[in-house]
């Protein structure tokens, strides 16, 4: 996943699961969160943190990413992706992307 510097970005999650001890799988419909984290795991500023995914359907999620946030070109960031609460069922989920300039895309 790449994401452009300097503009604001939707970060979509599709078609998220769970799973039961059966097998069997239903759409996730529980609340979600986004973190953006640099290589030394400190939260990227601007922007505040945790910022809520937005429930669109069932298994479909999506966060906004603003346009402020302070990333440096070809750095590599985690998007951490949380759904479910403390003390029950939580999954948490490392998506590593790289910030670009538009231009170099």
């Amino acid at each position: 996943m790449d994401v452009n510097i300097g503009n604001t970005g939707i970060l979509r999650v599709t078609n998220a699961k769970i799973t039961a001890l059966d097998g069997t799988s239903s759409d996730l419909s529980v609340p979600g969160e986004l973190t953006i984290l640099d290589r030394s795991g400190v939260e990227v500023v601007g922007q505040v943190w945790p910022t809520a995914l937005t429930l669109n359907s069932p298994g479909d999620y999506s966060a906004i990413m603003e346009s402020d946030l302070a990333l440096n070109a070809r750095m590599s960031y985690t998007a951490l992706v949380t759904f479910g609460t403390e003390p029950n069922s939580r999954a948490k989920f490392n998506v590593l992307f790289t910030a670009k300039v538009r231009a170099d895309t």
